[in-house]
């Protein structure tokens, strides 16, 4: 599938896994045609289409990483929707006389399709314009906002709290003690010195 985007790693798993369980696939990727096989009819009834809706339900399924698809540094997404609807005969008509010589190539008796006149111009073209839904370009970038940096700083900054805090006690417990022994040993060498005298 070409250059690496999220969309084609999932679409070449898709592939690889119907290959793998069938020997077959639905679609031939546009690169490496030769390593697959197209399935027919009866081989995607029996086999392709049930493994296929197999693999759709598991691959939503995070607990099971059946495709390990990475997020591309770059991806390129077209939005497509389909709009249809029948051709005018007025159309029709005048698109058959300008281009009868050109149809008459495309007829082919053996399937059964013929350009004789406008009628057959209704029945088997069709015009398909493709347009984009939007001339909206959306740049969307991923930051790393919470690195190693900010990881050190706020362990850090914790680890400073915590042990700032207890030293602050330690050093306070000390100095209750020193002064509790100091008034302790003040109040009784006053009390001995005045029974002395």
């Amino acid at each position: 599938y070409g250059a690496f985007s999220e969309g084609s790693c999932i679409a070449q798993c898709r592939i690889r896994f119907l290959q793998e369980q069938c020997g077959c696939v639905d679609v031939l990727p546009p690169i490496d045609t030769l390593l697959y096989r197209a399935c027919s009819l009866e081989e995607w009834a029996r086999c392709g289409h049930p493994k296929l809706m197999f693999w759709e339900n598991e691959f939503t399924n995070t607990s099971q990483d059946i495709c390990k698809c990475q997020t591309g540094c770059k991806q390129v997404e077209f939005d497509a929707s389909i709009s249809n609807s029948i051709l005018s005969p007025q159309f029709a008509q005048s698109m058959y006389t300008q281009m009868e010589p050109l149809l008459q190539n495309f007829s082919d008796p053996e399937f059964n399709i013929s350009y004789n006149s406008y009628e057959d111009v209704l029945q088997n073209l069709m015009i398909m314009e493709v347009l984009f839904s939007s001339m909206q370009k959306y740049h969307i970038q991923e930051i790393i906002t919470y690195d190693t940096y900010n990881l050190l700083g706020d362990v850090g900054g914790v680890l400073g709290l915590f042990l700032g805090a207890s030293l602050f006690t330690i050093i306070e417990f000390i100095l209750f003690g020193v002064l509790s022994v100091a008034k302790y040993c003040c109040r009784a060498t006053a009390s001995g010195w005045l029974d002395v005298t």
